[in-house]
């Protein structure tokens, strides 16, 4: 590409960007215009309407700079002047009678005279300290407005740029009695999904690290986990127990049609929908889930209830529907993967068979009795009697011969 051309193609590019910026600043100052007028319309603050339309709080147009206002400095100033002639301060009512009775005296105010309120307000606000909240109460009214205000703010965000984020909130001690609270973006949600995570089970760990540190981050969140869950195994069991009326009755969660259903005649109602039938350790894996169940167990919420034998065989034949169409499994046992193999019996010290091999004890040749050729009868028969040197003697001579 020649020079001259490079100059118009760019040339172009400018001319293209200019009017594309100027066109997106017309559409700014149009949805500002538009903001205006809904929140003057609908009786709403601007910032309120820049929430609802997911544009988040002064970002449109251009950034505003905070002033300190001369009417609030006035304001603060005649509250200061009430309190030191009555000695208390001015709630709501004084503070609606004293902006209608000092309009006037506010309106001949010169310029000067209003800077130096505004000098003097913004000098209290500099040396004034912020002290932590006191009340319990407060406290947690203090923590669920600004998580809320973050929340919204981070959902602002997520729709202007797509940033993705998560928030978790907890305690960090016993002192302050607040459940911890996380909030993610829809895509991480999905992560966590992806990955088997629950973030309340993080937020969990999280708040057992805050309060006992490392220790408690692994500990507390397995002691609560296992003591919630022995507890509802227990209420379940009690439960169980009081509807059969047989003491050894004992919860079966794999086969509970045919160990539950069928030989008592109970079934469970009101399960949670949202959360899957079947055994506690592999299907709740955090400790909300299982402070729900206990929870409902407690107050009957899920209970045993007693079925006659007509219930029993309508049930059964919506069982045997389920299992032709493949909606319910019927629970088997899994097959080895040695099935059809042989399985010889390995001493585990010595990796060899623990079965003996079956050894000959005998000889092969067993010579005649009246045989004295190898002259073996003679010695056996010198060495099993008891006799004198004499006969000894003989016998030796006559195996030598």
């Amino acid at each position: 590409m020649s020079k001259e051309a490079r100059e118009c193609a760019n040339a172009r590019r400018r001319d293209a960007s200019d009017a594309y910026h100027k066109n997106l600043d017309k559409v700014w100052f149009d949805i500002q215009d538009t903001v205006e007028d809904l929140a003057k319309g609908h009786n709403k603050s601007i910032n309120a309407v820049q929430t609802d339309l997911r544009l988040g709080r002064g970002r449109i147009a251009r950034p505003r700079r905070e002033k300190t206002s001369a009417w609030n400095a006035f304001m603060w100033k005649k509250a200061q002047e009430k309190r030191d002639e009555n000695g208390e301060s001015s709630g709501r009512k004084s503070l609606a009678n004293l902006t209608q009775n000092t309009q006037t005296e506010y309106s001949s105010l010169t310029a000067e005279e209003k800077e130096v309120l505004v000098k003097e307000y913004e000098e209290h606000k500099a040396a004034s300290t912020k002290v932590e909240r006191v009340s319990t109460a407060a406290k947690r009214k203090d923590f669920s407005h600004t998580i809320g205000a973050v929340e919204k703010e981070l959902m602002n965000l997520n729709a202007r740029t797509g940033i993705e984020c998560m928030v978790l909130a907890t305690p960090g001690s016993t002192k302050l009695p607040l459940q911890g609270v996380y909030f993610t973006t829809p895509r991480v949600e999905g992560f966590l999904s992806s990955i088997n995570m629950d973030p309340q089970d993080l937020l969990s760990r999280m708040e057992g690290f805050a309060v006992q540190g490392l220790r408690g981050t692994a500990s507390s969140h397995k002691a609560r986990m296992s003591n919630i869950r022995t507890e509802l195994r227990n209420h379940i069991h009690a439960a169980l127990v009081e509807a059969t009326g047989c003491r050894d009755a004992k919860m079966k969660w794999k086969n509970y049609w045919q160990d539950i259903v069928s030989k008592y005649r109970v079934v469970i109602e009101v399960w949670p929908e949202n959360i899957p039938f079947g055994n506690l350790s592999d299907i709740v894996t955090n400790i909300p889930d299982f402070e729900r169940l206990l929870r409902k167990w407690k107050t009957n919420t899920i209970y045993f209830r007693q079925i006659d034998d007509n219930e029993y065989d309508k049930l059964q034949v919506e069982r045997d529907e389920k299992l032709e169409s493949g909606e319910l499994e019927e629970p088997r046992r899994k097959i080895r993967s040695d099935k059809g193999k042989k399985r010889p019996r390995k001493d585990s010290s010595k990796g060899q068979s623990r079965k003996k091999a079956r050894t000959v004890s005998s000889e092969e040749f067993i010579a005649d009795s009246g045989d004295n050729a190898d002259g073996n009868s003679d010695d056996e028969s010198s060495d099993d009697e008891s006799s004198d040197d004499s006969t000894s003697d003989d016998s030796g001579e006559g195996s030598q011969g």
